[in-house]
């Protein structure tokens, strides 16, 4: 299709374009308070679920927000508030966790959710990992004859090193 043929396509879908198209497209009206995602953070000692929201949360009401959300099992999880997101951390790993918001969970600006939200998490195995203890230094052989290494589920990673497997 030519240049001049374009425009003409163009002009004529603007000419038969009903206007109020725009006003939907352009709204005015803020989004009502919604959940809209969670994060997942399972790469330390114990795994944290974020529920990400689409306004601010106010950190100082934590506690607040807290009793608004009921984890299932119950564990003594710890709650944390940064920006849009609700935190909850202390979790275990090899857990289903089901987690329920109800409606009188609050948005910084005092909105609340249309309704209950319900939602599930699956925490698997604990990632395998090898971390360096002390201040992160290797040295030559010849000055240390070894290397500290601590490990977390080390069968996973015992075929890279000499020597029998011995859980922690």
């Amino acid at each position: 299709m030519n240049v001049w043929k374009r425009g003409v396509v163009a002009a004529l879908l603007a000419a038969i374009m009903p206007l109020s198209c725009e006003r939907t497209w352009a709204s005015d009206d803020p989004l009502p308070f919604a959940f809209t995602r969670t994060q997942v953070n399972a790469g330390g000692e114990h795994p944290e679920i974020c529920l990400v929201f689409n306004g601010a949360l106010e950190a100082s009401r934590t506690d607040d927000l807290a009793a608004n959300v009921t984890l299932t099992p119950a564990t003594h999880s710890v709650p944390r508030v940064e920006d849009h997101s609700f935190c909850l951390g202390g979790l275990s790993y090899n857990t289903a966790y089901h987690i329920a918001v109800a409606p009188g969970f609050r948005s910084a600006t005092g909105e609340t959710l249309a309704g209950p939200l319900t939602l599930s998490a699956h925490f698997g195995d604990r990632p395998a990992m090898v971390a360096l203890s002390g201040d992160g230094y290797v040295l030559p052989r010849e000055v240390s004859g070894n290397v500290v290494v601590q490990t977390v589920t080390g069968c996973a990673i015992a075929g890279y090193f000499r020597g029998p497997c011995r859980p922690a």
